[in-house]
């Protein structure tokens, strides 16, 4: 093979290049993330993003929910809107517990923002 045909040698220059291209890209990041930080705390108590007033409650959401569906809460059962059984209070289907279909979907299903009598 001729001198002419071999592929350039890579010496210790190259691996030096692209290590101190790595290290370099890689404090940038580095850089980057700490002042993404920083500007997050920053602009954190100053009501820049948006937190909803229901996560403060979020455990207490965990513990009194459906643990199929996830609601009804399992609280509300036998109240004044729902039965024993958490199913919505349905006038012209009094007994629910000898349902003979069982629906399951959105809010649509649930008839959420209608009354007892139309859902």
């Amino acid at each position: 093979m001729s001198a002419a045909t071999q592929p350039p040698k890579r010496g210790p220059r190259t691996i030096v290049k692209v290590v101190g291209s790595l290290t370099i890209l890689v404090v940038l990041l580095g850089a980057m993330e700490l002042v993404a930080f920083g500007v997050g705390r920053y602009l954190e108590p100053r009501g820049v993003f948006y937190r909803p007033a229901e996560a403060d409650g979020f455990e207490s959401y965990i513990a009194d929910r459906d643990p199929v569906l996830g609601w009804p809460a399992p609280s509300v059962y036998g109240t004044d809107e729902y039965d024993e059984t958490g199913s919505l209070l349905i006038p012209a289907f009094a007994d629910t517990r000898k349902a003979c279909v069982s629906l399951y979907g959105d809010s649509f299903t649930w008839g959420g923002e209608v009354d007892p009598e139309h859902a």
